[in-house]
């Protein structure tokens, strides 16, 4: 039951984002056009046969059997249409005047992200508080690539390629944005100055770039006690604070430092001490094998059956700041893509990085099950995304067509009607090819997931 709910939501979710994302985008164009008066014969909430609607004026407003999104259909707007020469025909307009209703699609997608944004950070934005922190290594478990390279605990990472990094956020963007890569890492430890070359390795379906170290948190909050488990049994509680962590001389009062030692030391006895409340306390404790996935890089398995809680912050913003804080965000993932897309480009980058509608249907569906604050930051994404993706000069899209209308205007004279065909053909083709390779990465990633639910 709980598997079929499941999907009725991813689909149902998919179908709301999707169709809000497109309908918001010719809703652009549609402004556009109305504003500078011209003629909309059909605007389209959804697509295929129509199911009712009115008219008025020239405009046929229609809902259509299909809900992904909708249309705008513009009198005269194909050269191939029969065109009276009306001023209200879009073809017969200058071509400033066309772009704007081109780039309206774009633009409106991108307002809807740093909108929706902004609400996100009015109501509250609860994040690792970490992200905000300079980036100390906690520890780098012995089989990383980033061990195997030199790095330590307690290092502070200063660049990488180049780049600056204060934060673990710039750390991870740095980072996950290049997998399988070689990377320098300038590094500060103690009062030296290092560098070192680090081949990153890529994690999960998104095949996110990974060096395998992790964070300084000092004295970790018990989240969760396993019922029956050693912590159980020892007496550990929720909300117990682990100072210190104790096996035959060695100690540890980090996190991962802890963990480390911990799943080191199945079937030995550990001294835990800890702090609840005013009150500081020590209990025996063996760790033992648990059904539960080990983490690669650490020897051993042993397992106290318990889970940390990671300190968080929230970031809370008024009116105004949430939507300069919005506008600074999206320009920074902004960035983000396009640096993206160059490496892709120059294959410094997997294609695998790229999220098609199967990874947007599993994204939408999880979002919407974590409540509506997650969902409007997921669709917040996707709409910059796809006002991104709309600007780039791919015939077909408004970014092709933009295109056309400046390189007219840079050599003065229109384009024949024959090389536009020819060209929307080739572009046409390019789409086709990459939503094959997009729709691929989605089935790969997806695939052996779901067959091993089917058939476990």
């Amino acid at each position: 039951m709980n598997v079929l709910f499941n999907s009725l939501s991813t689909i149902v979710s998919f179908i709301f984002v999707l169709g809000l994302m497109i309908f918001v985008h010719e809703f652009g164009h549609f402004i556009a056009a109305k504003w500078l008066k011209i003629r909309v014969e059909i605007f389209s909430l959804g697509f295929g046969t129509r199911l009712f609607g009115f008219r008025r004026g020239d405009t046929d407003y229609r809902v259509c059997l299909l809900p992904l999104g909708g249309y705008v259909k513009l009198a005269g707007e194909n050269p191939e249409d029969a065109l009276s020469g009306s001023p209200d025909e879009f073809l017969t307009r200058p071509k400033h005047q066309r772009f704007l209703v081109y780039v309206a699609g774009p633009v409106m997608n991108i307002v809807m992200a740093v909108l929706f944004l902004a609400v996100n950070y009015m109501a509250g934005i609860e994040m690792p508080r970490y992200l905000k922190e300079p980036p100390v290594i906690g520890q780098a478990p012995p089989e990383s690539p980033a061990a195997k390279a030199g790095v330590q605990s307690g290092d502070l990472i200063l660049a990488v390629d180049g780049r600056a990094i204060s934060t673990w956020k710039d750390l991870q963007i740095a980072v996950g944005s290049s997998p399988n890569r070689e990377l320098d890492f300038s590094i500060r430890r103690g009062a030296q100055q290092l560098s070192y070359k680090i081949t990153t390795i890529s994690l999960g379906r998104g095949e996110i770039g990974s060096a395998g170290f992790v964070p300084y948190l000092l004295h970790p909050v018990v989240d969760r006690v396993e019922p029956a488990s050693p912590a159980d049994k020892a007496g550990l509680q929720k909300g117990d604070t682990l100072v210190r962590v104790e096996r035959e001389g060695q100690a540890a009062e980090e996190q991962y430092a802890q963990i480390a030692l911990i799943y080191g030391s199945e079937d030995k006895e550990l001294t835990v001490t800890l702090k609840r409340g005013e009150e500081v306390l020590q209990r025996k404790v063996v760790p033992v094998r648990m059904n539960v996935p080990s983490n690669p890089g650490y020897s051993g398995q042993g397992r106290l059956g318990v889970s940390f809680r990671i300190p968080s912050l929230v970031e809370r913003y008024g009116a105004w700041a949430s939507l300069n804080e919005s506008v600074r965000r999206n320009y920074e993932i902004t960035l983000l893509t396009f640096d993206l897309l160059g490496k892709l480009f120059t294959g410094k980058a997997s294609l695998k990085v790229m999220s098609g509608p199967i990874d947007i249907a599993v994204y939408s569906g999880e979002a919407a099950r974590m409540g509506p604050l997650a969902l409007i930051g997921f669709i917040a994404m996707i709409s910059l995304q796809l006002g991104i993706f709309n600007l780039l000069p791919i015939p077909v899209l408004d970014g092709g067509q933009i295109f056309l209308l400046l390189l007219e205007g840079l050599i003065r004279r229109d384009l024949s009607l024959h090389v536009k065909e020819q060209i929307a053909k080739v572009g046409f083709i390019l789409l086709i090819l990459l939503m094959s390779v997009v729709l691929f990465n989605d089935l790969s990633k997806h695939t052996s997931s779901w067959w091993s639910k089917i058939f476990p």
